[in-house]
């Protein structure tokens, strides 16, 4: 039998003991209910050791302490981290794609959700390899309105409860190229070994269906960020994590590069990941963010004017595009809705353009006429 517990890291000395006697108090229980666990091979006892991995340690102290019979797990090397709000078809699709990509890597998934009612909470509940977080930021409560929070606000619910040494950002409405998180931890890993001071790896994205070519994003001061990829966690935290209170849906991602780069960490690119992100899903839920667009901008502006913004030459940055033939045809997985909607609107532009030359055809045949 092996029992897994998480790493624990003690604020202070007096503090081991005390958890230290929980963790034994709640083994004995467990012991007690359970007749087939009373051999001695399965005996714990606490102990100090002097090897300081498999432990729960003490900050103020360099003495060591575990668990006989406890192993302790590594920290993962990836966390997945994304929000999502009612789009529960399209987060079982980036799930389903995150889960293919992690298969060989050491990863834990964490979704914060905003308090979904179209069935989203029921099935996290049921996914037993990921970590849910339930921020309920819509509808009411007790008679009122439901205080709505930032997007970096329950973004770093995700970020901060991660414990992995990368963070993987991603929407709830994307699908990743094969190999992309693959290449994209080998790449950080090799910068970071050849002594490069990265914070993080952006990954190609593109708008499916409308776009053809694959970009990243360079902000303002032309300083490359993140739509969708890969943070290296200690390097986030050491800058303060997301900007919870200036934003209210867009720019914080920009924004924590730029925090990233006026610290001294670079963010660069992976010219072999690649993500497909779906423009057709729920409307109604685009539109939300899309009013704050405009307030957010300022916002983003303002923050940075005189540090990497220059209101004089309005260096806002652009876009690096990259051209990609995904020989797997990633985006055949995105849900049959959005495949609907991409028919429905092409339907409703053929018969737009129809009804124009229609109209135009019958100007021309009763222009004599008017004459």
């Amino acid at each position: 039998m092996e029992v897994y517990v998480r790493r624990i890291e003690i604020t202070n000395s007096g503090d081991s003991h005390y958890v230290l006697f929980m963790v034994w108090l709640i083994l004995r229980r467990r012991l007690s209910r359970n007749p087939a666990l009373r051999e001695p091979a399965h005996v714990y006892d606490l102990c100090p050791l002097s090897h300081p991995s498999h432990t729960a340690r003490s900050l103020n102290s360099s003495r060591a302490w575990t668990c006989r019979g406890l192993s302790v797990r590594d920290d993962p090397i990836v966390s997945v981290v994304l929000g999502t709000y009612n789009r529960l078809p399209f987060l079982k699709t980036t799930i389903k794609s995150v889960r293919h990509e992690v298969a060989s890597i050491s990863h834990e998934i964490t979704v914060v959700d905003g308090g979904s009612t179209d069935g989203t909470l029921p099935w996290l509940v049921t996914q037993k390899d990921i970590t849910a977080i339930v921020q309920h930021n819509h509808g009411t409560w007790r008679g009122r309105a439901v205080e709505r929070r930032s997007w970096g606000h329950f973004m770093n619910l995700g970020f901060k409860c991660a414990q992995g040494k990368f963070i993987l950002m991603i929407s709830d409405d994307c699908l990743l190229v094969p190999d992309s998180i693959a290449n994209g931890v080998r790449q950080f890993e090799t910068m970071l070994a050849a002594g490069r001071k990265v914070g993080a790896v952006a990954f190609y994205w593109r708008n499916w269906p409308e776009q053809e070519d694959y970009w990243v994003g360079l902000t303002l001061g032309d300083k490359m960020f993140v739509n969708h990829g890969l943070f290296l966690r200690s390097a986030v935290a050491n800058v303060g994590w997301i900007e919870e209170d200036i934003y209210h849906f867009y720019h914080a991602d920009g924004d924590l590069c730029l925090k990233l780069w006026e610290a001294g960490w670079e963010v660069v690119d992976c010219p072999d990941a690649f993500v497909e992100h779906c423009l057709y899903t729920s409307p109604e839920t685009r539109e939300i963010g899309v009013s704050t667009q405009p307030a957010d901008w300022q916002a983003y502006l303002k923050r940075w004017s005189g540090v990497f913004y220059d209101p004089n030459t309005h260096n806002i940055g652009g876009w690096l595009h990259r051209s990609f033939q995904d020989a797997h045809d990633t985006v055949k997985n995105f849900p049959r809705r959005s495949l609907l909607i991409l028919a429905t609107r092409k339907a409703k532009a053929f018969l737009i353009v129809a009804a124009r030359k229609a109209t135009h055809s019958i100007r021309q045949a009763l222009q004599p006429r008017l004459n």
